[in-house]
């Protein structure tokens, strides 16, 4: 992001009511970050970390100390008790993840807004829960979400692409799948500075990681998951990949070439 980004970000960030937390700030190597570098009183609870891995998100994962995580694109602002409602419902209500709704906006203006008319509580099995997700694909990303932090202990480092908009996703699909309790406020406490819809810019990255997840979702769930992280639409050569992937036992790359050779739309994805 550009450097009135950010700096709008982390203010609204340092206007929440709520005061007892650290805010992880990942190096990303970029013009702005390296001048808040520069300039910004860094102390224990403010901190920038230089990623020793390809993820951002996997890296911040990992040093982050508090109970409860959540993310934020460097485009996007908080209400002033965003932390200070999702931290207050995830406690009375022990829950595993407490979202809230979230508008669009562009050029000053709200072009979109997605919430509910009342609170919601997603229980019930791991496909259920995804079930709503997949309804929902603009919803998939984790701003706007509080997460208890034991939800991602056991998630396997290998998971992450390095790709920070395939990786954001991913992380919210591991914690909704692993989540027991799951909270959505109708309140809209976050907004997003961000085309409404995330570019399909690396495939490979996707049917990588459904190759690796083959072994343990659904094949319907798979291929639903395919096209909840890249919501640009995918022919049914996905689905037929899988299942020949699970058949034969093929190499990553083989399942790779296979989807390849079967995209009706003529599009490379390796």
């Amino acid at each position: 992001a550009d450097w009135d980004s950010l700096a709008a970000a982390i203010a609204s960030l340092q206007r929440q009511t709520k005061r007892n937390f650290e805010l992880i700030v990942p190096d990303d190597g970029s013009p702005a970050v390296a001048r808040l570098r520069d300039t910004w009183q860094w102390s224990n609870r403010l901190r920038l970390i230089a990623p020793a891995s390809g993820s951002l998100l996997a890296e911040s994962l990992r040093k982050a100390r508090g109970r409860y995580i959540t993310f934020m694109d460097s485009r996007d602002v908080m209400t002033d008790n965003l932390l200070s409602e999702l931290h207050g419902q995830a406690v009375s209500e022990r829950a595993d993840i407490v979202g809230c709704g979230f508008a669009w906006v562009q050029q000053a203006k709200i072009v979109k807004q997605l919430a509910f008319r009342q609170k919601l509580h997603l229980q019930g099995t791991p496909l259920e829960r995804m079930a709503f997700e997949f309804s929902y694909p603009d919803w998939g990303f984790p701003g706007g979400k509080l997460y208890r932090r034991t939800l991602f202990d056991e998630m396997p480092g290998e998971l992450f692409s390095g790709k920070s908009v395939i990786d954001a996703r991913l992380l919210h699909f591991w914690a909704v799948w692993h989540g027991k309790f799951y909270t959505i406020l109708p309140s809209v406490l976050y907004q997003r500075n961000l085309p409404l819809r995330y570019p399909g810019k690396d495939p490979t990255a996707v049917l990588i990681l459904i190759w690796q997840l083959r072994h343990s979702l659904p094949l319907h769930t798979l291929t639903a998951l395919g096209a909840w992280l890249l919501p640009l639409g995918w022919s049914s050569s996905l689905s037929d990949a899988v299942e020949q992937a699970l058949a034969y036992d093929r190499e990553l790359w083989d399942f790779l070439k296979e989807v390849a050779k079967k995209d009706k739309d003529g599009s490379s994805c390796c």
